[in-house]
């Protein structure tokens, strides 16, 4: 009875969080951060991801130590976008832009480091996020490889997970391990969350594409709370939710809520009901919490005075017969702009198209390129988040447009932009994906004439 009742009365103290006073003054210095956690003694890590490097700070948002810089060597990244801290202090860091993971010592020195970019077991491409778990379990949002790896703390993997049978994941940028080796990993692609065992034997799905309570657009960082419940960067809605193990909608902060926040992308609980989120496109640190204390009892009411009784109620009169019924609005049949279905309106991805399809560009050079988004629903499809990848380690792409609004029947093209390095060889597929559609082009790396 006492668990019970503990349990529910930390979920009760989480959705009454609020923002802690002064917590924009703190956690300052960063540039786009994503990835966040803490350690047992409640310090608070970043991915400060366009600093290249990860950033310590108290849980009051004091900045402890910085460690790190630009590059590919030991203690260098290249946009790191998740970090983690196991029960030991150590730190693990997906160095994104290098396609490895980084393993510190605590005090932030080099420790041991693996993978480089590729699609087998051990190889990456560019991952996003690390889970750890108490028997020294390493799960990886190996984002462009669309999967996630199961490996040890010293760079041994054993296993990955496409959940296929599922329709398999995209560009996974989340993951995050709850109590009795429950994973669950944003599937931020296809807007929902996969939940699965340690081993990756799928359980269940939790939400589908959409902005109401319980619904994802670009789910991206994940974390357990003390009492379970899952915690959930809801970037493309500017929110974060609070879900229950089973999928229930609990709470959410953002734009129904407390808090404002722009693609929150990093999510960690801390001490005391507190949490902290990375809320990226304001290049800032968010702090919620903590808990507001409880309300004093509330004094006896004074009698009530007897209430007189009611005289009798009037006949009611008879009503008339109805008139005849007019004719209907042109503009509610089918072919007049209405929906005859029964069913709301909804907005519906049906193609994504990148251009040219098959092509060049020159090695050390640029290409310009365009993504063409297609909304065949009745609705409009509003925020939609297109992710794009490069099948190559040295070749870069942008990794992401937001389309603010495609109107029912319309297509929108936006310009992104293929980088090579001047060494790089051979072919590079690029790849685009938006609301679960996907579109992909083929490129020959040209040797420059210059």
């Amino acid at each position: 009875m006492g668990v019970r009742f503990f349990r529910a009365l930390v979920v009760v103290l989480a959705v009454s969080l609020v923002p802690a006073a002064g917590a924009s003054a703190a956690f300052d210095g960063l540039s786009g951060p994503r990835g966040i956690a803490t350690d047992p003694v409640g310090n608070v890590y970043v991915a400060d991801t366009g600093n290249d490097r990860i950033v310590k700070f108290d849980s009051a948002g004091t900045q402890l130590a910085s460690y790190g810089s630009a590059g590919n060597g030991q203690v260098e990244f290249s946009n790191p976008r998740g970090v983690a801290v196991d029960s030991f202090g150590t730190i693990f860091v997906a160095d994104t832009g290098n396609h490895r993971i980084q393993r510190l010592y605590p005090n932030g020195t080099y420790w041991t480091g693996w993978g480089s970019g590729g699609s087998g077991i051990g190889y990456f491409s560019s991952p996003s996020a690390i889970a750890t778990n108490t028997l020294g379990d390493l799960f990886i949002a190996d984002t462009g490889n669309n999967r996630v790896q199961k490996c040890n703390g010293w760079g041994w993997c054993g296993s990955e997970w496409k959940f296929t049978d599922e329709g398999g994941i995209s560009g996974p940028e989340g993951i995050a391990e709850g109590a009795g080796g429950v994973v669950y990993v944003a599937d931020t692609g296809n807007s929902r969350i996969i939940k699965s065992d340690s081993n990756g034997v799928f359980d269940a799905q939790i939400g589908t594409a959409g902005s109401g309570n319980g619904q994802f657009s670009a789910p991206r960082g994940l974390a357990v709370d003390g009492s379970g419940n899952l915690l959930v960067a809801d970037s493309a809605n500017n929110r974060v939710q609070l879900i229950n193990p089973t999928g229930g909608f609990l709470a959410q902060w953002g734009n129904a809520g407390n808090g404002s926040f722009s693609v929150p992308t990093g999510v960690t609980p801390g001490g005391g009901g507190v949490i902290y989120i990375a809320d990226t496109g304001n290049s800032r640190i968010q702090q919620l919490g903590g808990p507001t204390g409880p309300a004093g009892p509330t004094g006896p009411s004074g009698p009530t005075d007897p209430t007189g009784p009611s005289g009798p109620t009037g006949p009611t009169d008879p009503t008339g017969p109805s008139g005849p019924t007019g004719p209907v609005d042109p503009g509610s049949g089918d072919g007049g702009g209405g929906d005859i279905s029964g069913e709301d309106p909804k907005p519906r991805i049906t193609k994504v198209k990148l251009t040219p399809k098959r092509g060049w560009v020159y090695r050390g050079g640029y290409l310009n390129m365009t993504v063409a988004v297609t909304n065949k629903g009745k609705a409009p499809a509003k925020d939609v988040w297109v992710h794009l990848f490069s099948s190559r380690k040295r070749v870069s792409v942008t990794p992401l447009v937001n389309i603010e609004k495609i109107k029912p029947g319309w297509t929108v093209t936006e310009n992104i932009k293929v980088e090579p390095k001047r060494r790089v060889r051979g072919k590079v597929r690029i790849r685009a994906k938006a609301w679960g559609v996907a579109g992909t082009s083929k490129l020959k790396l040209i040797r420059p004439w210059w």
